[in-house]
């Protein structure tokens, strides 16, 4: 948006940017500390911590024996890096039948006591089988097409800032048109947009100018 068209305000005791239009005060945001938030975030969600990592960019892993206990290791073609996978028959014989108890919708609250298991192993277990779950559906959502997307559009009241009619202040409201694949719930689009009804959309209400300054300018192509 044109930044002219707003003042720097700390009157809510952030730094923010005044719409004298609407009244409302969106904060300021620096893209360095977002970026790296959002990089933070990305390792920590989507980081697949049963798998082995490397710091090449294409790691080439190929199967490389196998410890004095029985579990696969591998190693990266390009990096030489070893790793060890866990032991498939001692997950399976450990973690069976926590996923088995669970599949027969045994409560949250008995789910400890039928297995027998004490607080400490309980919550390994639980730990363990989660990470082990939440990795296969990385690797499985990776060969998924999104075929069958859903589309909500629905209007809702800001939570600050009000809109001008005339002479009076009416509450702002926001039309929020929300995408995502029925198959695997990822939400592909979420866009929130300021919303007017037909009456007001006039140039006496809103000139055309402000219109085209207040859009997003796209400079450049984000991936």
């Amino acid at each position: 948006p044109d930044l002219s068209l707003y003042s720097r305000s700390n009157r809510l005791g952030y730094d923010a940017w005044h719409c004298p239009e609407c009244g409302a005060y969106p904060p300021v945001l620096i893209n360095e500390p977002i970026l790296a938030l959002a990089h933070q975030l990305q390792q920590q969600t989507f980081e697949l911590k049963l798998l082995p990592h490397c710091e090449c960019r294409l790691p080439a892993w190929q199967r490389y024996g196998r410890t004095a206990v029985g579990s696969p290791r591998v190693k990266c073609r390009c990096c030489q890096k070893t790793a060890t996978l866990p032991n498939p028959i001692k997950e399976s014989r450990t973690l069976q039948p926590l996923l088995d108890a669970l599949l027969a919708e045994v409560s949250p609250k008995d789910l400890q006591y039928k297995l027998g298991l004490n607080h400490r192993r309980f919550s390994q277990y639980l730990e363990r089988l989660a990470s082990m779950l939440d990795t296969f559906s990385r690797l499985y959502e990776r060969h998924l097409s999104f075929s069958n997307i859903q589309t909500r559009s629905f209007v809702q009241v800001a939570r600050s800032g009000f809109r001008h009619h005339g002479r009076e202040q009416r509450a702002a409201h926001i039309w929020t048109l929300c995408s995502a694949d029925a198959q695997t719930g990822y939400v592909l689009l979420l866009s929130d947009n300021a919303w007017f009804p037909q009456t007001e959309m006039s140039e006496h209400v809103i000139p055309q100018p402000l219109w085209e300054q207040s859009r997003y300018q796209l400079t450049q192509q984000e991936e």
